[in-house]
């Protein structure tokens, strides 16, 4: 029997986009009552890592970043995934979505992306998924 492939992940911030949403989530991370673990493996300070467009660049299927308030147009399940514990990475499968990493997991990674790509292939194969072969 086949693995469910993954067709697409969304990764979803514990922010909300937008200028308000940006200046509340700083706000936040300066008081220390605030924090996302996404922010910290594709953003720097400044702007979003280099090293995350390339890493999503090698990945067979789109990764999508959206903020908690950027998810009008997901179907119910995904949006209700997203937002029962932001920061998370849903894989969107032929069989339906399903969270693949866990705020937990995304701590783990302590904002490197080598060490993200290993804990989310491990989570790949440990959830019994399969990302599609590589496109030539």
């Amino acid at each position: 029997m086949a693995k469910p492939q993954i067709k697409q992940l969304i990764g979803v911030y514990n922010a909300d986009g937008g200028f308000r949403g940006e200046l509340a989530y700083l706000s936040g991370r300066l008081r220390q009552t605030v924090h996302c673990e996404l922010c910290d493996i594709t953003n720097s300070p400044v702007r979003r890592k280099k090293e995350w467009d390339l890493f999503t660049s090698t990945l067979p299927v789109p990764f999508e970043l959206r903020h908690r308030n950027e998810l009008e147009d997901q179907p119910d399940q995904i949006v209700h995934m997203a937002l029962k514990a932001p920061p998370c990475v849903i894989a969107v499968t032929d069989e339906g979505p399903v969270v693949l990493l866990s705020t937990t997991d995304l701590a783990k990674a302590r904002g490197d992306i080598t060490i993200l790509d290993g804990i989310m292939r491990n989570k790949i194969v440990a959830r019994d998924l399969e990302l599609p072969a590589a496109q030539k």
